[in-house]
């Protein structure tokens, strides 16, 4: 059985990997797999998680 990531550790290993210089929401959204985002606003947990810890 797979571990699940939480959404947050799956959004920073994305940006971790593809290492933008700047990238926006909807350019993110096209990188992350639909089961893990079904929808763009699926993101905003994540992104205020992780911009609350910088």
């Amino acid at each position: 059985m797979p571990v699940q990531r939480s959404p947050a550790v799956t959004v920073l290993a994305q940006l971790v990997s593809s290492n933008p210089a700047q990238f926006t929401k909807r350019g993110l959204f096209r990188m992350l797999r639909r089961a893990d985002f079904p929808a763009i606003g699926d993101l905003d947990p994540a992104l205020a998680l992780l911009e609350e810890h910088g």
